[in-house]
């Protein structure tokens, strides 16, 4: 693969050098169209691939049809209030700072705490 991009870079930059020169920007027109074609082929392919074998497809454990996609989103914020529950269940104490409430701070108080990560957890000792 490497001689091809080595010729189609060759290509490319005599074009660009003779630019008036209709033979050497026609080759570049070629090989820029067979490189289209064969990214079409290889995009094709991918969606046979997918018919044939469904457990590739990045969409099926992701919905991305709105009708579909409530269901993932409400099952992911399930998933995230639950593993908050466990840690404060565990002893975990969790401190939430909004972005918003940042950055309506003084600006001293907002450079000094521009470092801050948005979740803190800490350990409650008994």
């Amino acid at each position: 693969m490497d001689w091809f991009h080595r010729y189609h870079k060759d290509a490319t930059n005599d074009a660009a050098i003779n630019s008036k020169d209709n033979k050497k920007v026609e080759k570049v027109q070629l090989l820029n169209k067979f490189l289209y074609d064969k990214s079409s082929e290889f995009g094709m392919t991918m969606q046979e691939n997918l018919l044939l074998n469904p457990s590739l497809s990045y969409t099926k454990d992701r919905p991305t049809e709105q009708a579909a996609r409530s269901t993932y989103l409400q099952m992911e914020r399930e998933k995230k209030i639950r593993a908050v529950r466990e840690l404060a269940e565990a002893g975990w104490g969790l401190f939430f700072l909004s972005i918003r409430a940042i950055t309506h701070w003084p600006g001293n108080w907002r450079r000094q705490c521009s470092s801050l990560p948005i979740l803190t957890v800490s350990r409650y000792w008994a």
